[in-house]
């Protein structure tokens, strides 16, 4: 295949590993980014990158010009974006790109009112042949979000008891890349797909604070709080009120096990099992041994 691909949102936990994911396969990528100066200490130099950005319908043309395959997710952290995102679909059906690839979330086509949701339906009424990525949590939250929590020695989280089923997003990056270099692409109504994205285990965080504290030697405690409490710490994080909405109902599939779902997709599109949080945490332990 010798198509161009479009990466969006390329800065960003999965967006650099569906790059680096597609590099592998040694074929033409662009790269979207909102501050091209960003691209050298992201590695991206060697590669065509162009401004782009949801909000700013000019940069649109040069960024889809001669694309063929899109990779799509909507940014966090910007309230209505998926607004954006929508009108960008559009134009990418009017520069008759062949395929796109969106990433949402675990639960998505449950919540009618879920920004994600919005764009997944948009796409779904465009004529653009699509494959959805619904992936859970993500493994990586350890290491970003979650790490301040882990050098204080107690991950307070409102899961409870609930498990999930955490996913590498390396893995989910595999099977973006695979999808976007395959031969040939979904034609629409007839064989456009949604996957589920799970890592092969569904673990409770009274697990994961023991595998984190036996990996660094410091005892990591799990303190299951209020879900309400929970949001009233991310709003003064200054989140706004369309994420504190996703996080409720994100926290709500937990408590009701919706997230202990264990898939084989991973596997089944890439030919490899995907990675466990054991090997994860055993990879990235020096991460928080030296923020301990």
């Amino acid at each position: 295949m010798d198509e161009r691909i479009l990466v969006t949102t390329a800065t960003g936990t999965v967006g650099r590993e569906v790059v680096a994911a597609l590099r592998a396969h040694g074929i033409s990528i662009r790269i979207g980014m909102r501050d091209r100066s960003k691209a050298q200490p992201l590695g991206f130099d060697d590669l065509e990158v162009v401004e782009f950005d949801f909000r700013k319908t000019y940069t649109y043309e040069a960024a889809l010009a001669d694309v063929r395959r899109l990779f799509v997710l909507m940014p966090p952290g910007q309230p209505g974006i998926y607004r954006d995102v929508q009108r960008f679909i559009d134009a990418a059906q009017q520069a008759d790109v062949a395929y796109v690839v969106y990433m949402s979330g675990m639960g998505v086509d449950r919540r009618p009112a879920e920004p994600m949701r919005h764009i997944e339906r948009h796409i779904m009424d465009s004529d653009l042949p699509y494959t959805f990525l619904r992936p859970n949590w993500f493994m990586q939250n350890y290491n970003s979000w979650l790490a301040p929590m882990i050098t204080a020695g107690e991950l307070r989280l409102p899961f409870n008891g609930g498990r999930i089923s955490l996913v590498d997003t390396r893995d989910i990056a595999a099977v973006a890349a695979h999808l976007l270099t395959a031969d040939n692409v979904p034609i629409k109504n007839e064989d456009n797909s949604a996957y589920v994205l799970t890592g092969p285990t569904a673990l409770d965080h009274d697990t994961v604070a023991q595998m984190l504290s036996d990996a660094i030697g410091q005892t990591i405690r799990y303190v299951s709080t209020s879900v309400e409490a929970n949001l009233e710490e991310l709003r003064g994080q200054s989140l706004s009120d369309e994420e504190i909405d996703t996080m409720r109902w994100l926290y709500a599939d937990v408590h009701v096990g919706y997230t202990a779902t264990v898939t084989s997709s991973v596997e089944d599109l890439t030919g490899q099992k995907p990675r466990t949080f054991a090997a994860y945490v055993q990879e990235f332990q020096h991460l928080w041994a030296q923020s301990s």
